[in-house]
């Protein structure tokens, strides 16, 4: 084991500083990712499957105008595309992960559902004027810089169509204590990071000045190079959050505790936004 390495490793980076390998470049990751969001009980890669129900019965019936073209940013196995798709509306799915999208194109083909899915960073969008609504669904705005959230903003609005609506959610500053900094160590013969005989170094750095967190996981398996995986998270307020919304030309609709509608309070640990291009 090449401890000189983990301790570099194991240091806090400059804010938003990548890793030099991706979480959503790993083909063992992203079957242990597709795993998880298909679990009906976890709260993982996807929310609970009890409330993707409840999420798409109010977007239907509350939020979506009925049967438009819609675009699922950051799609994964389609949870949120498939069944919004068998409820008329036209779906373009997005994603990074093959595995998520191979998984999303075989279950839309067995229900005989015309989805388009695309492997594609939404950072590099290039649709104009094609959608009626948007969604990029949980949390997954926060996962960016703050030049990517700009970035995301100006791309969905150039890709609505005026009168499109963007229903995202972020979490709120409520959802974790600048205390939860967990550093532990664990492994086995096979698990999420790895498919081989591996441990990993787990551990979190809080960024107070900017409300952001980095969880970081060092991977060092039996054969093979180290492996380093960061996930940076921002949480956001009201006034931390709308402005990247209005500076790209939306205008705010709505603002919920959730994206299946709950009411938005102090205490809420993540607020949905219905934004509309004018």
């Amino acid at each position: 084991m090449n401890i000189a390495k983990i301790l570099e490793l194991s240091q806090r980076p400059p804010l938003y500083e990548r890793s030099s390998k991706s979480i959503w470049e790993d083909p063992h990751i992203g079957e242990q990712m597709l795993a998880a969001h298909l679990h009906p009980e976890w709260d993982s890669a996807s929310r609970k499957h009890s409330f993707i129900e409840a999420s798409v019965r109010w977007l239907h019936e509350t939020v979506l105008p009925p049967a438009c073209d819609l675009l699922d940013l950051g799609c994964g196995p389609g949870l949120y595309s498939q069944p919004l798709a068998a409820l008329g509306y036209q779906v373009t799915g997005l994603d990074l992960v093959p595995t998520s999208l191979a998984y999303a194109v075989q279950q839309a083909q067995k229900a005989g559902l015309d989805i388009q899915y695309r492997q594609q960073n939404y950072l590099q969008l290039e649709f104009e004027a094609a959608f009626d609504a948007a969604l990029l669904i949980y949390c997954d705005y926060g996962a960016l810089t703050d030049e990517e959230r700009q970035q995301v903003a100006a791309n969905v609005f150039r890709a609505l169509r005026p009168g499109g609506l963007w229903v995202l959610d972020v979490w709120t500053t409520k959802f974790r204590s600048p205390d939860d900094l967990p550093k532990t160590w664990g492994g086995g013969s096979y698990g999420f990071w790895s498919g081989q005989p591996h441990v990993f170094l787990r551990e979190a750095f809080h960024y107070p000045e900017r409300q952001v967190f980095l969880d970081q996981t060092i991977v060092v398996p039996e054969e093979g190079e180290i492996q380093l995986y960061r996930v940076w998270e921002r949480f956001f307020t009201e006034e931390t959050l709308l402005p990247f919304f209005t500076e790209a030309g939306f205008r705010v609709k709505g603002m919920f505790g959730d994206v299946a509608g709950a009411a938005l309070t102090a205490d809420s640990q993540s607020l949905a936004v219905i934004l509309e291009k004018p």
